[in-house]
Formats: structure tokens, C-alpha cells, sequence
């Protein structure tokens, strides 16, 4: 199945933007009368058939729509990006196969990395989305200080991944079918005044286990962790 992102589906008729339309039809080869699969990255799906077809505007006669609901665990994962740009972007690859709701970006103490090229980020997590055939889209929140992230999500529960001692390991809370955010600190941890910090802001520490993970492989374990509640 080839899966097209188009904006706004609606019928009888959807248009796909200029840059899916030149990938139709450049590079996957498509034209008028060729079956095709369209999302919206906000839960709807649908299938049609390419009734004109050219480089800036391939329109689509919609012949069946279907709705997807989301999870009713949906986990948003705040992470400090890392300083190399593909580790990151390989974290967002992996969220966007499991489902993750929405990530934050931080800057921390200890963070090697303050800004981040938010367009090439969007098309990660669309070509990530469109390859696993997800019905959504995460939702990408712009770099901002650890603070006013603290202060950001409305989540129900809160954790921060800690190096510091504490017998709250993530899976046992994780697991439970409530919305839930954690923090993902930076390579060299979150401070203690941080932690402290999270904790005033109602956050739980929480570890991962006995070995220290890298800050990308430590939020697709609790990507996976969640997305596994759901299949």
C-alpha cells in the first residue's frame, strides 16, 4: 500500500499538496486510474482513485473514508535533543512507529544541543508515519527551556527519568491506561536541582533499570513500553 499525506480529505474530491504530488508522480510513478491511500495525520484514512495527475497537484476521487480513534494511553514524551542530529532523528522515527502522542523538546543544564531544524523534523515523522501506515501524526513542540516545559503538558501523570536512587521503576506506572508525559534528560543527566525542580512541578522520578541508557535509546523504551499496552 502506498500511503499519500494529504491535509484535508474531503469528498468527492482531495487534492495532494506539491511535494506528494511530485513524489506520486515522479518518483512512485502513479497516474490517472491508479488506486491510492491518503492520510491526514489526524486519525482519518482513505482510499480513492488518481483522476488527474501532474507534478504540482495529483487530485483524488475519494471513494471510502475510515476514522481512527486514539489510544486511551496516549504517552508524550519530553526529551532533550541529543548533539548529534541523526540519534535524534532515529528517536523520532521509532516514536512515530509507536504511536507516541507528541514531543517535546528541552533545553537543559547539561544540553549539548539548543536549536533544531523543526521542518526537517516534520518530515521525519511523516515519512516515518506514511511507512508504518499510522493513522497520526505526532505532534512536535518547539525547543524551549526545562522550566516552562515543566509547566507545559496538562498530563495527568508526570515522570522524570533519573540516575538518582529511587525504587519507582517506569514500566510499573506506564503501563496503567492514563495520559502520562516523561522527561528524557540530556548524555550527561538531569541536575539535582532539576530533579528537585521536577519534583515541585508534582513530577515522579522514575529509573529505567540498572544500566544508563543513552537519552534516544531511553525514550524508545518508554515507547515501546506503552505502545506494547495497545496491540
Amino acid at each position: 500500500m502506498n500511503l499519500f499525506y494529504c491535509e484535508k480529505i474531503q469528498q468527492p474530491i482531495s487534492i495532494l499538496n506539491e511535494e506528494e504530488s511530485k513524489h506520486c508522480v515522479r518518483v512512485m510513478r502513479m497516474q490517472a486510474g491508479d488506486d491510492i491511500y491518503l492520510f491526514d495525520g489526524k486519525g482519518t484514512k482513505a482510499k480513492g482513485v488518481i483522476t488527474a495527475a501532474n507534478k504540482r497537484a495529483v487530485q483524488v476521487e475519494i471513494e471510502a473514508v475510515e476514522q481512527f480513534s486514539r489510544p486511551s494511553n496516549p504517552l508524550h514524551i519530553a526529551i532533550a535533543p541529543t548533539k548529534t542530529n541523526s540519534r535524534i532523528e532515529w528517536f523520532l522515527e521509532k516514536a512515530t512507529e509507536c504511536n507516541v502522542h507528541s514531543i517535546y523538546f528541552f533545553e537543559s543544564q547539561n544540553s549539548e544541543r539548543t536549536k533544531l531544524n523543526m521542518e526537517r523534523l516534520q518530515r521525519i515523522v511523516l515519512s516515518a508515519a506514511k511507512q508504518s501506515l499510522r493513522a497520526y501524526l505526532p505532534t512536535l513542540r518547539p525547543m524551549q527551556s526545562f522550566k516552562d516545559c515543566l509547566k507545559t503538558s496538562s498530563s495527568s501523570q508526570k515522570f522524570i527519568a533519573s540516575l538518582h536512587q529511587t525504587e519507582n521503576h517506569v514500566q510499573q506506572f506506564i503501563q496503567e491506561e492514563q495520559e502520562k508525559l516523561i522527561f528524557i534528560g540530556p548524555e550527561g543527566g538531569f541536575t539535582n536541582q532539576e530533579i528537585e525542580l521536577a519534583i515541585q512541578h508534582k513530577v515522579l522520578p522514575v529509573q529505567f533499570g540498572e544500566q544508563r541508557l543513552r537519552t534516544e535509546t531511553a525514550g524508545l523504551f518508554a515507547a515501546m513500553i506503552n505502545y506494547a499496552q495497545t496491540i
